[in-house]
């Protein structure tokens, strides 16, 4: 049996079933066995691939949007230049470099990452060697000052609890056990405050998941934004609003079971960006858009094309495929959304006009 698991099992054996969002906690973030603290997630050999990992052309558009956001905000000096959960700092690295265009920017900025895990940390470290970042273990370590903040792939590995609509009100999905198996269970049915609102729009045996530890992250990077200037860019798969049981889990690029091998896949769900926005104020919220129209808008198809002279054969074949699934309506275009939180005095931000 996996240590992970026995230890789940220890924990629900002596105070019954636990939630999901427990359950994803020591999954992915045990300090010993967790699944983000023992391996290397990220790339061809890992369990998934992100944007940055398919073409450099993701990272050099990000880096380019946000020189542009700080150009069209006057240039504020200095700037944090703040990422969450960076992964290996194939991202940053890309951005970094498509932003040397404008050497000012880069010395106004002060970047800052924010990452729980050991072993992608230590990556970042070897990637990011040569820019100085900062890592910061909460964002009330953040400096006072604007903040160009980006989340890409981040919200989604967050924790979730899952809520059934029952008769009358809602019953809690929890993990429990049957032998040495986990299992799902429900909670007796209950009056749930958070979601009373929901109660309008589901219908008996709707799944409707929230992530309480998101809030968290939002207001820490609004409250620097609200006083200070910047922008907050989030890119996740997801939806407007939660329906559905979309809790899943990655183990080498294929679907498995959630609950089979704890500490040994990816645990994810689809990002409510509704829920991520529906309780800030005194702050602008751009539109909600796919990432194929986003990154379309800030011009990839024509970023792509002069790559492309420098490229024949497979690379060529590569390179174009790369593209594709980035924007095509059937890969990752769709899935993927995109918004950006800015503050009220600044203009909205090029890509989502």
């Amino acid at each position: 049996m996996l240590p992970l698991k026995n230890k789940i099992l220890k924990e629900i054996n002596a105070s019954g079933p636990i939630s999901i969002e427990r359950y994803m906690e020591m999954a992915l973030f045990d300090r010993k066995l967790g699944y983000y603290n023992k391996a290397n997630p990220i790339g061809s050999k890992g369990t998934f691939i992100t944007a940055p990992e398919i073409t450099q052309v993701f990272g050099e558009l990000i880096g380019l949007f946000m020189v542009q956001y700080w150009i069209d905000c006057g240039q504020f000096k200095p700037f944090t230049l703040l990422e969450l959960g960076p992964g290996k700092g194939t991202l940053m690295s890309d951005l970094l470099r498509s932003s040397l265009i404008v050497p000012d920017y880069l010395d106004s900025c002060n970047l800052c990452l924010l990452e729980k895990s050991h072993s992608l940390k230590e990556q970042q470290m070897k990637n990011l060697q040569d820019t100085n970042p900062v890592w910061l273990d909460s964002l009330e370590e953040l400096p006072d000052q604007p903040v160009i903040a980006l989340a890409n792939e981040f919200f989604d590995t967050l924790p979730i609890r899952q809520f059934v609509r029952g008769k009358k009100y809602w019953q809690e999905r929890l993990v429990g056990k049957s032998g040495d198996s986990l299992q799902f269970e429900l909670s007796p049915e209950f009056e749930f405050k958070p979601l009373e609102g929901r109660l309008k729009d589901t219908s008996e045996g709707d799944i409707v998941e929230i992530r309480t530890g998101a809030l968290g992250f939002i207001q820490g990077i609004l409250d620097k934004i609200k006083k200070y200037g910047g922008i907050f860019l989030i890119i996740d798969y997801g939806e407007s609003q939660s329906l559905g049981d979309t809790f899943q889990a990655l183990e080498a690029n294929q679907y498995a079971n959630p609950l089979a091998n704890p500490g040994s896949a990816d645990l994810t769900s689809h990002v409510d960006f509704g829920a991520l926005v529906k309780d800030i104020d005194d702050i602008s919220v751009s539109p909600l858009l796919g990432q194929g129209k986003f990154l379309q808008n800030l011009g990839i198809l024509q970023r792509s094309q002069i790559l492309a002279k420098n490229l024949t054969g497979e690379e060529l074949e590569i390179h174009r495929k790369a593209i594709d699934r980035l924007i095509s309506p059937h890969q990752m275009g769709n899935l993927f959304k995109v918004m950006a939180i800015y503050a009220n005095r600044q203009p909205l931000p090029q890509g989502f006009h």
